[in-house]
């Protein structure tokens, strides 16, 4: 029978029959019918599928289109990509080892004025290397060892992002092809990390700044309206601390997010903006860009440390690339290396986009350039030539010159990362990165929603480590 369900889905009503697994109602469907009867069922059932996921699949995308609108027209979009093209545009020409010098000059005789660094430079860093250090206290499962002797014995095996190849081998991941489980422990951990640094970073915003931000607050409007209503219900003192706790959650939840899911065990684009939405938010609140270089500082010391960083986990834990579109990507993992490293080579005299494919240029210049470092890595982990594993990087190397490298990449991630959204989708929205529309959307904007696509986070498709394939072969 026919009929129609709740939600306008059309199912197949049979009679009751009890069932202990699929094998065993086949056996007992052949028995009532017939093999015609039994053909003729299957087709409509396959007649019913089809037209399910064509009536989803238009709800789907009804819905999708709806929040790319909302996305695209918001405050957030056009304040995260100033703010991504702001880093571009200061690292541009700019050599890592100069910036690493001077830091370390600062750090020998912070006395100096004026100051070329803010003090959150320094505090973001040592986050970050606290975080590193946190991964020695959740080592990887054994699937040989019991839990509770794991982090005993495991903890040595931990690999580095500059070791070679045959390093990446590691027994205690052997059976974990799409991630270890310890890294959702680790995920959970990490507000006892960072808490005590996030209290340091925001005992440097000013009043002023901290006042500035609760007017404008589009999150704090109902609280300012239920002031103005009541006003002696409060006091001065309780609304600050009130809005501050409130910036301070917001902001945690772009760091939290910055390091992967921690259901999935899958990292991305998507994670990697969130990182960038943590530093914006931290640019907003006044805490660096006062200094000479700290934009600088920003775009290649401490992102830099956040790459190492997220490189570690995908090799200590096997995390699952989000969404990957595998050879078709321009990488498994991240984007803005590529961005932020074709934009440090704009104006070098020798090294040429061509040159990448050299052993001799990444292996001797990756300390100083983004994008010849994740190209090395790349070469690590990946186990075929470069043509095969990344061949829209070879394709990038018949390009002229970096600037229209570059250029090239900030179309392509405007189109494939914040414009798509199985990326997007999870975009958390704050007092920092406001929904509101500030901008109209036209039909170019939109044209990616033509496209079909697989979600990020689809359950039924998963994608496993190249790291995880490199280290089983071996």
């Amino acid at each position: 029978v026919s009929t129609q369900s709740t939600w306008g889905l059309q199912v197949e009503v049979f009679p009751p029959i009890e069932l202990s697994s699929k094998k065993d109602m086949f056996a007992q469907v052949s028995k009532l019918w017939d093999s015609e009867t039994v053909d003729s069922v299957n087709a409509r059932l396959r007649e019913i599928e089809i037209a399910n996921e064509n009536m989803l699949d238009e709800k789907f995308k009804e819905d999708k289109t709806s929040f790319m609108v909302k996305f695209i027209s918001s405050a957030a979009y056009c304040r995260y990509w100033k703010f991504v093209q702001t880093l571009n545009s200061s690292v541009e020409g700019k050599p890592l080892n100069k910036l690493q010098q001077l830091y370390n000059e600062h750090l020998q005789s912070p006395q100096l004025s004026p100051q070329p660094f803010s003090p959150s430079i320094s505090i973001l860093l040592q986050l970050l290397d606290s975080i590193d250090q946190s991964i020695q206290d959740h080592p990887p499962l054994s699937p040989s060892l019991p839990s509770s002797t794991s982090s005993s014995s495991s903890s040595s095996q931990i690999p580095s992002t500059t070791d070679p190849p045959q390093s990446l081998s590691s027994p205690s991941t052997s059976t974990f092809r799409f991630g270890n489980p310890m890294y959702r422990q680790f995920l959970s951990n990490l507000p006892n990390v960072y808490n005590s640094s996030l209290d340091t970073l925001f005992s440097h915003v000013s009043p002023e700044k901290l006042q500035e931000k609760n007017a404008n607050s589009g999150c704090c409007s109902h609280e300012r309206s239920n002031e103005q209503s009541q006003p002696h219900s409060h006091n001065h003192g309780n609304d600050t601390k009130h809005s501050l706790s409130k910036l301070q959650n917001d902001v945690k939840g772009y760091l939290q997010e910055s390091f992967g899911n921690i259901r999935r065990i899958d990292y991305g684009t998507g994670h990697e903006m969130n990182f960038l939405c943590f530093l914006y938010c931290l640019h907003d609140l006044g805490l660096f860009g006062s200094c000479e270089y700290d934009l600088q500082a920003i775009g290649l010391l401490v992102f830099r440390r956040y790459i190492h960083l997220v490189r570690k986990l995908q090799m200590t834990y096997w995390i699952e690339p989000a969404g990957s579109r595998g050879v078709w990507g321009l990488d498994d993992y991240h984007f803005l290396p590529f961005l932020f490293g074709s934009s440090q080579l704009i104006g070098h005299q020798y090294i040429r986009p061509r040159s990448v494919r050299y052993e001799e240029i990444y292996n001797g210049f990756y300390e100083d350039y983004l994008y010849l470092d994740q190209i090395r890595f790349l070469m690590t982990v990946k186990t075929c030539s470069f043509a095969e594993h990344s061949p829209l990087l070879n394709d990038i190397t018949v390009v002229k010159s970096w600037r229209q490298v570059n250029e090239g990449l900030q179309r392509m991630y405007e189109g494939e990362v914040l414009g798509k959204y199985p990326i997007v989708q999870h975009f958390i929205f704050s007092s920092f990165l406001p929904q509101d529309a500030v901008r109209e959307v036209n039909q170019s904007d939109l044209k990616h929603l033509h496209n079909t696509e697989t979600p990020c986070c689809s359950d039924s498709i998963r994608f496993p480590s190249a790291i995880a394939a490199r280290s089983q072969l071996q």
